[in-house]
């Protein structure tokens, strides 16, 4: 790609998408989206990278994602399961808010429904626990526990946590059955 510079990566990257095609994952890697093209340019085929679905190949035609970065893109997605929106790609090592917004109209999540997020507790952040009413410091704890994998087996060890009791583990089951999970213990 030596030689394309500036708006001509966006058209490049376009025409790339366009015309390649990959049997194993030929649906749902790429995808028509709107009709703006990456190119900036209306009336086009608009064509974004499905982050669920992609292969490390796919992923490394984003700008600024090289095969390392894919390949951890890749792995952290084998590790917590789906990403539900495309801001959770900076929950990945190596993707912060600069390489997010150089990609953001590149990529998309596909048809995943929101709510699912909460059905995996270990791919929780701060947020989906404040969502449910606890405090920062303790959503803080609670992830940081979860993410530890010889600590957090099951929801009962969540009791462990400082400042986390009973009547927190009850709410937070009742939730948890109401996005469709059922807790083992």
């Amino acid at each position: 790609m030596a030689g394309i510079k500036g708006k001509n990566i966006y058209s490049f990257l376009s025409f790339s998408l366009l015309y390649s095609y990959d049997p194993k994952h030929s649906r749902g890697i790429i995808g028509s989206t709107s009709n703006k093209s990456l190119s900036g340019n209306k009336d086009t085929a608009s064509y974004r990278i499905n982050i669920n679905t992609a292969s490390e190949r796919k992923l490394d035609l984003l700008p600024n994602v090289g095969p390392k970065t894919a390949k951890k893109i890749i792995r952290f997605r084998k590790e917590n399961g789906l990403f539900y929106a495309k801001e959770d790609i900076m929950k990945v090592p190596g993707i912060g808010s600069k390489k997010y917004r150089l990609i953001k109209d590149l990529i998309t999540v596909g048809n995943v429904d929101p709510e699912n997020r909460f059905k995996n507790i270990k791919n929780w952040t701060m947020k989906e626990f404040v969502e449910l009413g606890f405090l920062p410091s303790l959503a803080l704890r609670l992830v940081l526990f979860i993410k530890d994998k010889e600590l957090f087996h099951s929801l009962k060890d969540l009791l462990r946590v400082k400042g986390f009791d009973k009547n927190k583990l009850k709410r937070l089951i009742k939730k948890l059955k109401e996005y469709g999970y059922v807790p083992k213990d």
